[in-house]
């Protein structure tokens, strides 16, 4: 508006024509400000409904089922109550996570919604946990070798590859009312929660280009999430979305570039989330020599560097054998 103004009165001293046209501009402008995009100054999500739901099992699948339906095709799923078989599930109360691991150094985010112009702090974990109920603070850090013995790999990660291509594992532990901002990931994420309640709002990569990734070198938008301007961000105004609720217990696979923004409701809210590289590669001769488990710690498997996955391919394309070890799971 600001800009249109200034345009309208310079055009003004050359061109009267051009003055009442930059006024009939501006009158329409006006009238506009009464007739604002449906969602515009509320909450991300609020401009229509969910178009559509993420599949929810009550089963974690069989890690070629879970590559042929899911990851191949880069499809989000809830496993409902996976989470339950970690035992961090049960084991990780505030009293138990002192008592075990309360000296560990830990990284802290000033802030609750996440503003990633802000730095981080180092507190122990007994620190965090003297002050995380009434602090604006939010513990999102690598998970210690320490606490590994207690998070690990569901049996739809345990063999065909997935082993290979994990890059890091997350805790996040706050006090709930947590706000990230809409962002996406270059990486596969099975997400856990084990206290608490989350809510995303998840957008098929397809339709990413309604996004205005403004700082997209660091994959996120800059738009305020509980008060969207539309006017700045118009590609939000009829963006189609999915509503993804997890509950104590619950998991989600959230493949890369898909772009989200998740909530935490009020009170304790701790995750945790495992990040491994996609492939479109499938290793089935792995599965056959795999004994799988409802659950597998993550002190059985060393994390990969970011581009070890890629020599990995390399591999499998130099390799005759390639076509027969590495199938493409249809």
């Amino acid at each position: 508006m600001v800009e249109v103004s200034f345009w309208g009165m310079l055009l003004c001293l050359v061109t009267p024509g051009l003055h009442a046209a930059a006024a009939a501009t501006a009158a329409d402008d006006t009238v506009s400000q009464h007739q604002q995009p449906r969602g515009h100054l509320q909450p991300l999500g609020a401009h229509a409904p969910p178009t559509g739901k993420v599949n929810i099992l009550h089963e974690v699948p069989h890690p070629v089922d879970f590559f042929k339906n899911y990851v191949k095709p880069s499809k989000p799923v809830v496993f409902k109550g996976a989470g339950k078989f970690l035992p961090s599930f049960e084991k990780w109360t505030d009293t138990y996570l002192r008592d075990h691991f309360g000296d560990l150094e830990v990284e802290v985010e000033l802030g609750k919604k996440e503003n990633r112009s802000q730095g981080l702090v180092s507190l122990t974990l007994n620190e965090f946990l003297d002050t995380y109920e009434e602090d604006d603070i939010y513990l999102v850090e690598s998970i210690k070798a320490e606490m590994k013995g207690d998070v690990g790999l569901l049996k739809c990660l345990q063999c065909g590859g997935f082993t290979r291509l994990i890059q890091d594992a997350i805790i996040w532990y706050s006090s709930g009312d947590t706000m990230s901002v809409l962002h996406f990931d270059n990486v596969d994420n099975i997400n856990c929660v084990l206290d608490g309640r989350k809510e995303l709002f998840v957008v098929d990569k397809k339709d990413s280009h309604h996004i205005d990734f403004d700082r997209l070198e660091e994959g996120y938008s800059s738009v305020d999430v509980t008060n969207v301007d539309m006017l700045k961000y118009p590609g939000l105004r009829d963006i189609p979305y999915f509503w993804v609720d997890l509950f104590p217990g619950d998991c989600l696979y959230l493949p890369a570039g898909w772009p989200h923004h998740v909530t935490s409701s009020c009170g304790r809210s701790l995750a945790v989330n495992v990040w491994f590289a996609h492939s479109p590669w499938f290793d089935a001769d792995s599965c056959a020599e795999t004994e799988l488990s409802e659950f597998k710690a993550l002190t059985q498997y060393p994390y990969s560097s970011s581009n070890e996955h890629l020599r990995y391919m390399k591999v499998c394309v130099i390799l005759i054998s390639c076509s027969e070890r590495f199938q493409d799971v249809f």
